[in-house]
């Protein structure tokens, strides 16, 4: 078994969120309103890059700049973040992804900028077409 320091949870990173200097926003590692304080990833044990971003891309047709690395060890080092498997099932409409992870951020939301930002700024770009 591998240690939470070797793991990371993969992030698509949209190409109108990453500046001229090739720096992301940290928007992008903040649950959207409607994502139930959750952030998708995927588990860099159940998955490679390239098919994280190939499912994401071809599979459920989102537009990815690349795939972003957040140490797993980050992630737990923050009292106010946890993570979760939440492997999504087939259906008829969409494919699954066993792979599928989130990290919870907590239900005060003053903390939410902060703790993006830490996140964007311990992530690593992995992978780009």
């Amino acid at each position: 078994m591998t240690s939470n320091d070797d793991r990371d949870f993969l992030r698509q990173i949209h190409p109108n969120c990453i500046n001229k200097q090739g720096v992301v926003a940290s928007n992008q590692f903040e649950p959207r309103p409607n994502d139930a304080l959750e952030l998708s990833v995927d588990a860099s044990w159940l998955t490679t890059p390239e098919v994280s971003f190939e499912f994401y891309t071809k599979s459920l047709g989102l537009v990815s700049a690349g795939v972003w690395a957040i140490p797993v060890s980050t992630v737990d080092s923050e009292q106010d973040l946890s993570w979760k498997a939440s492997p999504v099932p087939e259906s008829p409409t969409r494919p699954g992804n066993n792979a599928h992870h989130s990290i919870v951020f907590p239900t005060d939301d003053t903390s939410h900028k902060t703790l993006s930002k830490r996140l964007r700024n311990a992530a690593r770009k992995l992978y780009s077409p």
